[in-house]
């Protein structure tokens, strides 16, 4: 599991230097109306989870802003543990969302909704043995599941743009699972914008 979480680490790094770091003139009116003030932004951001470190389920960000309220991005997770007490049967997940900003001063700031769709992978254990404990499981598969959700967040942008972002979700799993099941998603991340 580690040699894989290294390779979608080197992938996603390889991936968002090789993408330019564009600007857009943002035009913000201030409380008078009276003139504008321009100012350059970065469409591009890389966060980690700091929670999902804890839990053995480390999380990689990748967002594009498309407008200054509303951005695009994917989710990679991958379980550096075959067992995670809160998510059992997860050996990967890959998300895709969109997001909406309310924040009035800075582009991509402040509170969010979120929607988002992905591809959960599952392990299969066989409790039938042993006294149904989970050292005494074997492992016979993986499965995957289809799954849909939302969340609400808040983002925080510093001068130099570093970013904090703390968010919660709700996911429900769908196709392909042994039985339809709901799980959370927790954040406290901190990237970078670029």
């Amino acid at each position: 599991m580690k040699i894989k979480f290294i390779m979608c680490l080197l992938v996603v790094i390889v991936t968002t230097m090789t993408v330019s770091a564009q600007r857009q003139r943002y035009f913000l009116n201030n409380q008078n109306d009276a003139e504008h003030v321009n100012m350059d932004y970065k469409k591009n951001e890389v966060r980690i989870n700091l929670l999902g470190s804890f839990t053995a389920l480390p999380e990689i960000q990748y967002e594009r802003f498309i407008e200054d309220n509303f951005g695009i991005g994917a989710v990679v997770g991958i379980a550096l543990d075959d067992y995670i007490e809160t998510l059992e049967k997860f050996s990967s997940y890959y998300l895709v969302y969109g997001r909406l900003y309310f924040g009035q001063v800075k582009p991509a700031y402040g509170f969010y909704i979120e929607g988002n769709a992905g591809l959960e992978i599952l392990s299969i254990y066989d409790y039938s043995y042993g006294n149904n404990n989970y050292s005494n499981r074997k492992l016979e598969g993986f499965t995957s599941g289809l799954s849909l959700g939302t969340a609400l967040g808040y983002k925080f942008l510093s001068r130099n743009n570093w970013v904090g972002e703390i968010s919660f979700g709700l996911n429900r799993i769908f196709l392909n699972s042994e039985d339809d099941n709901m799980f959370p998603r927790f954040g406290i991340m901190i990237g970078k914008r670029f």
